[in-house]
């Protein structure tokens, strides 16, 4: 590969971290190359990225970023599996598609500034998804002003009854 192909490629590859959530690093060796399209194109639909790039290549372009703790990562043949938008829908999806493909092994990801192993991204994805738990979130925020709202039509509401009881006793 030539040189400016090669800077050309570790421009492209900091600018896709930029904005990116998480970084994920498969095995692929020995997988066939119509299983890792399939695996791709799972992970297109999510928005995210996988594509098989050099490790010197993502070294230089991590170097010196926030992703620079990636570099210890970088051994064997890699697939980078990058995240925009929810981490723990593409480390399901990894997962699956580990299960389901005999040789693909999800190595360790890189998520929030941290390095996590096989069994913490398994861990993670088992929690609900990021719009389940902002639901959870906002179901919680909105508790205490939900209970203040009862109480006071409560207090409304007992001098109505009362004055049904009255009036019922009145009408008989």
């Amino acid at each position: 590969m030539r040189k400016e192909k090669k800077i050309e490629i570790v421009e492209t590859i900091k600018k896709n971290l930029e904005n990116a959530q998480a970084v994920f690093l498969v095995d692929y060796s020995g997988v066939d190359v119509k299983k890792l399209e399939s695996i791709r194109e799972q992970v297109k639909e999510l928005g995210d990225t996988f594509n098989v790039i050099k490790n010197t290549l993502v070294a230089k372009a991590t170097q010196d970023t926030k992703w620079s703790n990636i570099l210890s990562l970088l051994e064997g043949p890699n697939t980078f599996a990058v995240s925009y938008s929810d981490p723990i829908a593409l480390a399901k999806l990894l997962l699956k598609a580990e299960k389901g493909i005999e040789k693909l092994q999800l190595k360790s990801a890189v998520m929030y500034g941290s390095v996590f192993n096989h069994d913490q991204i398994e861990a993670i994805s088992k929690l609900p998804s990021r719009e389940v738990l902002l639901a959870m979130l906002l179901g919680v925020l909105n508790a205490p002003a939900r209970g203040l709202v009862s109480v006071l039509a409560g207090v409304l509401r007992k001098p109505l009854y009362a004055l049904n009881a009255i009036k019922e006793q009145k009408s008989k």
